[in-house]
């Protein structure tokens, strides 16, 4: 097989916009690779695959064949080559899109080490490496230690040739890095260099599908100079490029929006209307597409189309003010909403949060006119609340909604005034406000950030919900991990076979429900995100990238008959602890290995034992080591 002709064939697949057939010639090629024992083509094809997962948003995916490629290496011996470090650099960025910075910024540095072996120092891969690893100090807003790995892969492309794109490239992160320091007048000239190239390129007849973005940037810095005629001419050049490279994608709605954005800042209101319209139609088009129900769209294109114009008629004064979205209860705000969940509080609706000083001035006002809305919308009524879903929509206190899933410790004037509350390195606070955070159920913290923002001018409750999505404060976090490590333990490995040897079936049956609710817990906490309620804690694992192999794992345990039979008296004793006859046993140490094995990956553990108790000590001496 010749790599070389596969990779041009798959160029043209892109090239030819038909995206939707690269994973089948992809799979196909590796498994042909497979077939003739080809390794350098299987593993040259699967970072393809990585990066095509990765691109499209895929990431639980991507992350499953990076962990696959690099076990592949170390299998073949081949961990201190190329092919080691290509795929080093595709997994961490594979990461750091998905949003495991600490996890990319570690093989990044793996990366480098290896390069350093591999590669004379003015290869100009280092460049592409310094240009990743500045993405993830960009994502962790160390914009300086940003900027300073970007000055180093432009001083490796400036001598070497045929590298304009490459450049561009830089030039443009290094004006976002700028932008995010404040400083728009240098985010202005490294945004004009990379436009000067891309100019000096077409004028070559060479295109390059990053100039979207770039122009996208340039209307970021004149929207921030306030010179917001320059913003809408390069948001409407944007919309041009992405057209072209891309058709009517999701970039090219949400430039849409950014248009009628603008144009409402220019007072221009006939051309934000058209803007307006046309996003409208581009997301009917996408829910009538959609072969799967989504609430949160609904109740976008709701608000997008009586919504916005109610709020501008009857408050014009408070328009800017009220953040508009969806979220809090309901299985539409977590996305999982299907056929069946229609039967109850489903329907077209929208929250609109204020101030409690906007609240107790329009809230009641605002109600009433957003229940005189239309009561049908593209076939579908408005929801009529049940008597346990009231005020879950409509006009809310922003104050009022984060209590109702926060407790009552929580007042948003104490998070804008005492801001510092939130920073994890503010010394003597930071113990009392760990506590505060312990008060919090984690179904609660889910639902207080679930949904979608669609609008919040005045920034308020979006600052709120920022730092909760920020995850817990490390201490905490881990404390959590070690605990439900410790549970997994006590439930599963040890408490289950002990009750079933006993042919304590009820006994064995709790023990095992709290085994899957401890490794569920176990699999959000390692993926830093909130554990929704246990109505569809399983669900929402899906999307998840860390220990992807685990879900499967606990459908099967949960649909497992009770294997009495496995479990008689007359066994010999060294069943009395792990009994191989009884396939829930076997899965439960598979769910522990690979819990284990995760703990050990991220570096929050250094135990290699299976038993997952030895993995809570562990956890927990590194936090009194400190």
């Amino acid at each position: 097989m010749d790599i070389n002709v596969i990779l041009a064939q798959l160029d043209q697949l892109f090239a030819d916009k038909k995206t939707d057939e690269v994973e089948t010639f992809i799979m196909e090629h590796i498994t042909d690779a497979i077939y003739r024992d080809e390794h350098d083509v299987q593993i040259a094809l699967m970072n393809e695959l990585i990066g095509f997962y990765r691109s499209t948003g895929r990431h639980s995916d991507s992350i499953t064949i990076v962990d696959q490629t690099l076990k592949l290496i170390r299998v073949l011996k081949l961990d201190q080559t190329e092919h080691y470090a290509t795929t080093l650099l595709n997994g961490a960025t594979a990461f750091r899109e998905a949003g495991y910075l600490k996890k990319a910024l570690s093989m990044y540095e793996e990366c480098i080490v290896l390069y350093q072996q591999l590669l004379p120092s003015t290869d100009y891969r280092f460049a592409g490496l310094y240009n990743n690893m500045s993405g993830v100090y960009t994502k962790q807003k160390n914009y300086r230690q940003a900027a300073a790995f970007l000055m180093d892969a432009l001083y490796l492309l400036k001598d070497i040739p045929d590298t304009d794109a490459e450049i561009a490239a830089t030039l443009t992160n290094l004006a976002v890095n700028f932008l995010n320091l404040g400083d728009t007048i240098q985010a202005s000239s490294y945004a004009e260099d990379a436009l000067s190239i891309h100019h000096k390129m077409e004028l070559l007849g060479k295109e390059d599908s990053h100039k979207p973005a770039l122009l996208a940037l340039c209307a970021q810095i004149a929207r921030k100079k306030r010179a917001y005629r320059d913003a809408l001419s390069y948001y409407q050049l944007a919309m041009k490029e992405t057209k072209y490279f891309f058709g009517k994608n999701a970039f090219y709605l949400e430039l849409c929006d950014e248009c009628a954005d603008t144009a409402y800042l220019l007072k221009d209101y006939t051309l934000e209307e058209r803007y307006r319209k046309e996003a409208l139609m581009l997301r009917k088009e996408q829910f009538q597409k959609s072969e799967e129900l989504s609430g949160l769209l609904l109740s976008r294109l709701y608000y997008e189309e009586y919504g916005r114009a109610m709020i501008r008629e009857k408050f014009p004064a408070y328009e800017s003010r009220i953040a508009i979205g969806l979220a809090g209860h309901g299985s539409e705000c977590f996305g999982f909403d299907d056929c069946y969940s229609m039967d109850h509080d489903y329907g077209p609706a929208f929250c609109m949060w204020l101030t409690k000083e906007d609240y107790d001035e329009i809230g009641e006002q605002l109600m009433f006119e957003y229940q005189n809305l239309p009561k049908e919308y593209l076939g579908y009524t408005t929801r009529t609340e049940s008597a346990f879903a009231k005020d879950r929509v409509g006009a809310l206190e922003i104050n009022v909604f984060y209590q109702e899933f926060l407790g009552e410790w929580f007042f948003y004037e104490n998070m804008l005034k005492e801001s510092h509350l939130f920073d994890d390195t503010c010394g003597s606070l930071e113990s009392d406000f760990l506590i505060t955070w312990e008060m919090c159920t984690e179904h609660g913290l889910a639902s207080a950030t679930n949904g979608a923002i669609f609008r919040d001018d005045l920034g308020i409750f979006h600052k709120i919900r920022s730092r909760m999505l920020a995850y817990y404060p490390e201490e905490l976090w881990k404390k959590k991990l070690a605990q439900a490590a410790a549970e997994m333990a006590q439930s599963g490995q040890y408490n289950y076979a002990r009750c079933m040897r006993r042919l304590d079936t009820v006994a064995a049956q709790a023990a095992l429900q709290e085994f899957i609710r401890s490794s569920i817990s176990m699999v959000y906490l390692l993926n830093q995100t909130y554990m929704p309620y246990y109505k569809w804690m399983f669900r929402g694992m899906e999307n998840l990238p860390f220990l992807a192999p685990v879900a499967p794992l606990i459908k099967k345990l949960a649909e497992l008959p009770c294997q009495t039979e496995a479990w008689q008296p007359d066994e010999e004793k060294r069943w009395e602890m792990l009994n191989t006859k009884d396939k829930k046993v076997l899965i439960i140490e598979q769910i522990c290995s690979l819990v284990a094995e995760e703990l050990n990956r991220q570096q929050l553990s250094t135990s290699k034992d299976n038993y997952l108790e030895a993995h809570a000590i562990s956890i927990l001496a590194a936090l009194t080591d400190r």
